[in-house]
């Protein structure tokens, strides 16, 4: 699929509505949860990330990264020169690849061990 003109321009719109709308629903998550009560990591994540908070999240984790994708491949188009931005966009590719990676490698490594029983 591809993302140009209007089409570009309509996912930027919803996935900033949705994000507009989670990360104050995360602030009020993560914040509504009494610290003194639960002083560990793992009962903060067990808390906040609920199953369908955790779904919320993936949806605006990916979101988040086709927002800026979108984003910056528009400014990149539109502000380098034509001969470079081939090698830009890729080496951007490259490197959204490797935040995704991580992040997810994050997720996996903080959240799955919550809720084993």
């Amino acid at each position: 699929m591809q993302l140009t003109g209007v089409k570009a321009h309509i996912w930027q719109r919803i996935s900033a509505i949705y994000l507009a709308l989670y990360f104050p629903l995360l602030f009020w998550q993560s914040h509504s949860i009494n610290l003194l009560e639960t002083p560990s990591f793992k009962n903060w994540i067990e808390q906040v990330f609920t199953p369908a908070f955790t779904l919320a999240s993936l949806l605006a984790f990916g979101l988040l990264i086709s927002h800026a994708w979108v984003g910056l491949r528009d400014i990149m188009i539109d502000y380098l020169p034509a001969n470079r931005v081939r090698f830009w966009l890729w080496l951007y590719a490259l490197f959204l690849s490797f935040i995704c990676i991580d992040v997810i490698a994050l997720i996996a490594w903080a959240v799955i061990p919550a809720f084993q029983p």
